[in-house]
């Protein structure tokens, strides 16, 4: 998702009006991703999913998210750390974000497209599904959500592993 919309012709023309509108209406048709941003390199917002196009996160200053760091500084898609765009205690407000850089008509970077990805929306979507020979599980802990190793196939310990991948 992020890398279609950074390598769109509005945001490489700059037509950020459009990109506005785009956003919107991607954000209507997948709830599950939170925060959708095109930000410049020094971290304001261009255009957003946000009506206002206000950024819809609280906390660290966009630029200094390591996240949008990285894809400015790496140049490439990134996934970043578990976050809360408010505060932790708001329950379902975890998300997984991720970003990557845009590039001007002339080809330098401009700036960062990001995502979140909702958490309990992914944790929901992981627990439907078997799980694999070889899983690993996802443990959306109000604390600490984290990825690990499920202990093994079997049929008793498939059942342990509530959010399988």
């Amino acid at each position: 998702m992020v890398t279609s919309i950074a390598e769109s012709a509005t945001l490489r023309f700059g037509d950020f009006a459009q990109c506005q509108a785009h956003l919107i209406r991607l954000a209507q048709r997948a709830p599950e991703y939170r925060n959708l941003s095109v930000l410049d390199r020094d971290g304001a917002v261009l255009c957003s999913a946000t009506p206002d196009g206000a950024p819809a996160a609280a906390g660290l200053p966009n630029a200094q998210r390591p996240y949008v760091r990285r894809a400015l500084e790496e140049g490439r898609f990134i996934v970043g750390e578990w976050t809360t765009p408010g505060p932790a205690a708001e329950p379902g407000t975890a998300m997984l974000p991720f970003a990557v850089p845009f590039r001007d008509e002339a080809g330098a970077v401009a700036g960062v497209v990001t995502l979140g990805l909702d958490l309990p929306w992914l944790a929901t979507n992981f627990a439907a599904r078997p799980c694999p020979r070889t899983p690993a599980c996802w443990s959306p802990t109000a604390t600490a959500p984290s990825w690990s190793s499920c202990p093994t196939a079997s049929p008793s310990a498939a059942s342990a592993c509530r959010n399988p991948i």
